[in-house]
This record gives structure tokens, sequence and C-alpha cells, in this order.
């Protein structure tokens, strides 16, 4: 077997050409560092119009809330107004309705106590709310 003459295959005179094996790279968008920083300034960003936001509502409340406070005296004269107009037609009806009944008193505490107690609306006696 020694006597077999071979010929070995051998590259072409300066080489072979360049095998293009590398894939071109990738566009894969920000670095992570850049992402970060986005994210945080769109955070606070987002805080800060919620802070914004905040200071508005507050000083809208407060303003409704003074607003209510003026309301409330003018408010609670119609009610004692209304209340006097009711109490004097309810009692005018008392009178009228107990008018034969023997030991009735008019204006008689009905309560056990010196402290105005409001009386319960009774709707035939017109003390409605």
């Amino acid at each position: 077997m020694t006597s077999i003459p071979y010929k070995q295959d051998m590259p072409p005179q300066g080489g072979f050409a360049d095998v293009p094996f590398r894939k071109p790279k990738a566009v894969r968008g920000l670095s992570g560092a850049a992402l970060f920083a986005i994210g945080t300034v769109t955070m606070f960003g987002g805080l800060f119009i919620v802070g914004q936001g905040n200071k508005t509502r507050r000083y809208w409340r407060e303003e409704q809330v003074i607003a209510r406070r003026n309301l409330v005296p003018m408010l609670q004269a119609e009610e004692d107004r209304r209340f006097v107009l009711a109490k004097r037609a309810a009692e005018a009806k008392e009178a009228e309705l107990m008018k034969n009944v023997r030991g009735w008193k008019m204006h008689e505490k009905i309560y056990n106590t010196d402290k105005f107690v409001t009386p319960v609306p009774i709707p035939e006696l017109g003390l409605r709310k």
C-alpha cells in the first residue's frame, strides 16, 4: 500500500477568499441607561402634573368651603323664618282642633326639658321640612 501515490488537495496560491461568517449587528433599540433616564423623566413629569392638579383642586375646594361658610347664615335665616311661619300656622291649627277639649293648654311644654327641642315634623300640622 505504500506504493500508491496520492495527491493532497492544497489551497490555491494566495489562499481562499474570506468567508463572511459574522451577521451584521442587529439594531436592538435604546440602551438600558437611556431607557432608565426616559422612564425617570416620564415618572417625575407625571408626578409634577399630578401635584399641579392637586394644587388646583385644593384651591377650588377651599373656595367652595368659603362660599358655603358665607351662605350658611343666610340659609339658616331662611330656615328660621320658614320654621316660625310653619309653627304659627301649626299653633293656629292646633288651637282650632283643640278648642273644645277641656284641660288643654296652649304653649304647654310637652318635653321634660328646658332646652329647645325641634318638633317632629307632623304633616297634619304643616311642620314639614
